[in-house]
């Protein structure tokens, strides 16, 4: 798959897999501050690994199973990669902002 194909395709895995948006944190003896953060759950670590590698996204990721997502309980421990900083939070909304359908105006808002 090249690179645009790879593009394409994550732009419509994190339409149904993904999620946006911005959090509020106390670092330890600081301000409170605003984090971006772009989460993509899946079951498979496998495929959360091959998106990390594709988009070269830098250290700030957690790949980490768990057992409870909110209220809803899956059957299988599902995983979550976690991307917070904001350059590749801001790079990977506008690569593949062209391409998602459903999150649009979540990612515009992002953006903003």
């Amino acid at each position: 798959m090249n690179n645009e194909d790879f593009i394409k395709w994550f732009a419509g895995f994190f339409d149904g897999e993904g999620s946006i948006g911005i959090q509020l944190i106390k670092p330890k003896n600081k301000s409170l501050v605003f984090q971006p953060k772009m989460q993509v759950t899946q079951k498979e670590v496998s495929i959360l690994i091959k998106i990390k590698e594709e988009l070269k996204i830098s250290n700030k990721i957690q790949i980490s199973k768990i057992r409870n997502v909110g209220k809803y309980v899956p059957k299988v421990p599902v995983s979550i990669l976690n991307i917070s900083n904001i350059k590749d939070c801001l790079r990977i909304t506008n690569l593949i902002l062209p391409f998602v359908l459903v999150k649009t105006k979540q990612l515009y808002l992002f953006k903003e």
